[in-house]
C-alpha cells in the first residue's frame, strides 16, 4: 500500500502497536496527517478547540490508549544546524517527547546551571556534518533566568555574526528548560593554547590567522554595541573554536567565536535583568566590587576586556601558556602588586591610592617590545599598540570604542595583506623574566569544556516508557 509521505509518523505508530490493518480506515478516512500530532483525549476546557477524530471512535480502547502512549516515541523533533550559527528553532515539547540524544556527558555545572555535550541522532539532524553531530546543551533550571537568557540569546543570534555562536533551538520539555547550541569541536582559548603549546605557531600564516580572527571578533563585538548590547564577560574561556571539515580542508586554522554572551541586556526593558558578576581577573576597574552590573558601562568594559585577552594571546605566542599562568598567578598573590579588590586583574591601586595598569602587565610589554618580531612598523608591534594604549586604559574615556577598535585592527590587517615584511619572519626566544617572576605557582583555568570539570552522565534522558500526561490539545 502506498502511503502519502506526510503520514509516515502514524504509519510507524501503528505499525509500532501492530495496528497496520487499521491505517487505511483512520489515516485515509479522516485524512490524517503528521502535522496533526499529537492526539490527545479532549479536557472539558479543550473540547470547543479540539478537531474530533471519527474514525478513533470505532476502535478499541485499547487500541487507542497504545496509540496514544506510543505516539511519542516518533515525535523527537529534527533540528537544523548551519555551521556555527544555526537556526533557532523555538521548541515547546510535551514531557513525553523525547529528545533525539544518543548520548550525552556533562561537562560543567556553574551553580545551578549545566552544560552537556550530547550527541544527535543523525536521522534528526537537518543540514550538513562531516563528524557526529555533537551539541552543547545549556541546562538551565529556572523558568525566568531561561527566558531571559533566551530572549538575549535570540537577539544576538539574529545579528547572523561568523563570530557570534549560533543557537541551534531553545526548548521547553515538562520540567526541562534549555539552549542548544553548535558544538566547538576546539574547545575554547584557553584549550586552544594548550592544544598549540608545543606545535609550531611562529609562522607568517598562523600570524595572519591570528590577526584576521581578533578581526571578526571585534567586527562581532561592534555588532553587539551597534544593537545596544554588550558581552559583558569576554574572557578565553567564552571564546571558542570551531574547527569545521570544510574550512581545515581549505587549509584554515578554524574560527574563534564568541560565546556566552552573560550580560547582553540589549537595554530592553521587557527582558529582566538578573544579577551577574564579571569574571573577575578580566573585568574592568570601574566595574563595581558587587553582584549588579553597571549596564551603562558594560560596552566599555567589553573593550578593557578585549585588552586583556589580546595581551595574554601575545604572551602565549611567544612565550607559552606557562607563562601566560605564571603572570596571572603572580597578579593574584603578591603581597607588594596583590589586589585585593579584583585578584588577578590588569589592575592594581598604588599606595597613594591610584588606580594603575599592574606592573606586571607594564612589565610584560616592555618584554614583548624587546622581541625583533615586534619591532617598529610590524603588524605586531601595532597589535600591542592597540591593546596598551587603546584598549587597556583606565579611565573608560580614554578607551577606544567599539568602532575604533575594529577600524585600528582592519587599518592592521590591511598594512599585513601588503607583504610579509609587516609581519614578524622569525621569532626569538621568549622574552626575559620580569624580576620576582622565577617561582611556578598553581594557577587555575576556567575552561567551559576542560576534561577536568566532567562531573558523569547527564540527567537529560530519553524516555524509553512515557507517561501520558494531562494537556488539552
Amino acid at each position: 500500500m502506498n502511503v502519502h509521505h506526510a503520514a509516515l509518523r502514524l504509519v510507524a505508530t501503528f505499525g509500532f502497536i501492530g495496528q497496520e490493518s487499521v491505517i487505511g480506515n483512520t489515516i485515509y478516512k479522516d485524512g490524517l496527517r503528521d502535522e496533526k500530532l499529537p492526539f490527545m483525549r479532549p479536557t472539558d476546557t479543550a473540547k470547543q478547540t479540539s478537531e474530533m477524530l471519527p474514525s478513533f471512535n470505532s476502535l478499541d480502547a485499547t487500541i487507542v490508549d497504545a496509540f496514544l502512549d506510543k505516539q511519542w516515541y516518533f515525535l523527537a523533533p529534527v533540528i537544523p544546524k548551519r555551521g556555527n550559527i544555526g537556526f533557532g528553532m523555538d521548541l515547546k515539547l510535551d514531557a513525553r517527547c523525547p529528545l533525539p540524544i544518543q548520548k550525552n556527558v556533562l561537562i560543567v555545572q556553574e551553580n545551578d546551571i549545566r552544560v552537556h555535550q550530547a550527541w544527535l541522532h543523525p536521522s534528526h539532524v537537518h543540514g550538513l556534518f562531516f563528524v557526529k553531530p555533537s551539541v552543547a546543551i545549556k541546562e538551565i533550571p529556572y523558568t525566568e533566568l531561561y527566558e531571559w537568557e533566551s530572549a538575549r540569546t535570540r537577539h544576538s543570534h539574529a545579528l547572523n555574526h561568523k563570530h557570534i555562536i549560533g543557537l541551534l533551538a531553545s526548548c521547553e520539555r515538562g520540567d526541562l528548560n534549555c539552549l542548544i547550541f553548535p558544538w566547538a569541536e576546539g574547545g575554547d582559548l584557553v584549550e586552544y593554547w594548550k592544544r598549540r603549546d608545543s606545535l609550531e605557531r611562529h609562522t607568517s600564516d598562523f600570524t595572519v590567522w591570528l590577526l584576521e580572527q581578533l578581526l571578526g571578533l571585534a567586527d562581532a563585538i561592534k555588532c553587539l554595541h551597534n544593537a545596544g548590547a554588550s558581552h559583558g564577560d569576554l574572557r578565553p574561556q567564552n571564546i571558542l573554536h570551531f574547527t569545521n571539515f570544510m574550512n581545515l580542508q581549505n587549509g584554515g586554522l578554524g574560527t574563534l567565536v564568541l560565546a556566552n554572551i552573560g550580560v547582553s541586556s540589549l537595554y530592553d526593558h521587557e527582558i529582566p535583568e538578573p544579577a551577574h558578576r564579571a569574571s573577575i581577573q578580566y573585568k574592568a576597574p570601574e566595574v563595581g566590587n558587587g553582584d549588579e552590573v553597571d549596564w551603562e558601562k558594560s560596552q566599555s568594559w567589553d573593550m578593557w576586556s578585549m585588552g586583556c585577552i589580546i595581551f595574554e594571546f601575545m604572551v602565549w605566542l611567544f612565550s607559552g601558556l606557562d607563562r601566560v599562568k605564571l603572570l596571572s598567578s603572580r597578579r593574584g598573590v603578591s603581597e607588594l602588586y596583590g589586589n585585593p579588590e579584583a585578584p588577578g586583574s590588569f589592575f592594581w591601586r598604588n599606595p597613594q591610592g591610584s588606580v594603575e595598569i599592574h606592573p606586571t602587565i607594564h612589565d610584560e610589554f616592555t618584554n614583548l617590545r624587546a622581541i625583533p618580531s615586534c619591532r617598529e612598523n610590524t603588524a605586531l608591534m601595532d597589535l600591542l599598540d592597540l591593546a596598551q594604549n587603546d584598549l587597556l586604559r583606565v579611565d573608560p574615556k580614554d578607551r577606544a570604542d567599539a568602532h575604533v577598535f575594529h577600524a585600528n585592527l582592519q587599518r592592521i590587517v590591511t598594512a599585513m595583506q601588503g607583504g610579509p615584511e609587516n609581519l614578524h619572519t622569525r621569532v626569538q626566544d621568549a622574552p626575559p623574566e620580569s624580576p620576582g617572576l622565577h617561582d611556578e605557582e598553581d594557577w587555575l583555568v576556567e575552561a567551559l569544556h576542560s576534561p577536568g570539570s566532567r562531573h558523569g552522565s547527564s540527567p537529560i534522558d530519553i524516555p524509553t516508557k512515557p507517561t501520558q500526561l494531562n494537556r488539552g490539545s
